[in-house]
């Protein structure tokens, strides 16, 4: 964890520097938070309602402890080279019910033989477990867990996180503009950009570092699963009415804030202001975010 304030010279943006530093803080607020929590802790940006592309609001998010208890069946499954299965859980400590909030799993034995922690795993609606194509999780590499006879297989599940109070208070000046703020240096798949997505939920684990990245976040039906980052997050924030206008990476008031996926190191870094707006053109607008997290 840190922040770094990197590059630019002085301009007239200061309503977009003092938002950069507002969401840096209340990043930083939410990894402290996280320390020795094991669920961890995380912000959501929510889109602004007369500019969906834009966030200018950001939330605290309320993330419940595990969900924990048995395995009543499904797992392991019967065929080891599958790479998802149904199974049927019994909460511990949670209604049944609530199982339909988990996104990632974990399965482990205490007695009377250890069996050592699964990866986490993903989970749909409380009972379909899945291997997490985000970790690169295969059946090459990655192995259901199989008790010795006689012993109950536990596990423990991660829930989706809860929007409660204000982090940053909302600015009719600046936002997150999110057609250019993503995962990685891509503008494809479902987190090369957060534009489109509902609210966002990023979260750090009991270190700080970065744990997951998840979209529509209000949703019933949740179709895209969170990701473990494998790269940074980077978000560009801006003047609303440049967003307004999609002329956020031409402009040199314009900011990059980056968080490193495997550190969870906070970069502000000046944008580098580019012509054009395709992948190519927003990778070059983020070089001097890309320098300070040391990412190519």
């Amino acid at each position: 964890m840190g922040l770094l304030m990197l590059g630019g010279r002085s301009n007239n943006g200061s309503h977009i520097r003092l938002l950069s530093q507002s969401i840096a803080s209340a990043i930083l607020s939410a990894q402290s938070n996280a320390l020795g929590n094991e669920a961890g802790s995380g912000l959501i940006l929510a889109p602004a309602t007369d500019t969906p592309v834009a966030s200018n609001t950001l939330y605290n998010a309320d993330v419940p402890p595990y969900a924990k208890g048995s395995v009543s069946s499904g797992v392991p499954p019967a065929n080891l080279a599958t790479t998802s299965t149904a199974v049927s859980l019994a909460p511990t400590n949670t209604a049944d019910a609530d199982l339909a909030n988990g996104y990632k799993i974990l399965f482990r034995c205490d007695s009377p033989s250890y069996v050592a922690p699964t990866p986490w795993m993903s989970i749909t609606n409380g009972t379909q477990v899945a291997f997490r194509t985000s970790a690169n999780q295969t059946n090459q590499n990655t192995l259901w867990p199989k008790p010795p006879a006689g012993a109950t297989l536990n596990f423990a599940m991660a829930r989706y996180p809860i929007k409660s109070s204000l982090a940053v208070d909302v600015t009719k000046t600046a936002a997150i503009d999110l057609r250019y703020s993503g995962v990685g240096n891509t503008l494809t798949g479902d987190y090369g950009k957060l534009a489109n997505k509902g609210d966002i939920a990023i979260c750090f684990n009991s270190i700080g570092a970065l744990d997951a990245v998840m979209q529509d976040l209000q949703s019933q039906t949740k179709t895209v699963q969170p990701i473990l980052p494998a790269a940074p997050l980077y978000l560009l924030i801006a003047s609303l009415s440049d967003i307004q206008a999609d002329r956020s990476l031409q402009q040199d008031s314009s900011r990059w804030l980056a968080i490193a996926h495997n550190s969870g190191r906070v970069t502000i870094a000046s944008n580098v202001p580019q012509a054009g707006k395709t992948e190519t053109d927003v990778v070059n607008a983020r070089k001097n975010a890309r320098l300070g997290i040391a990412t190519k």
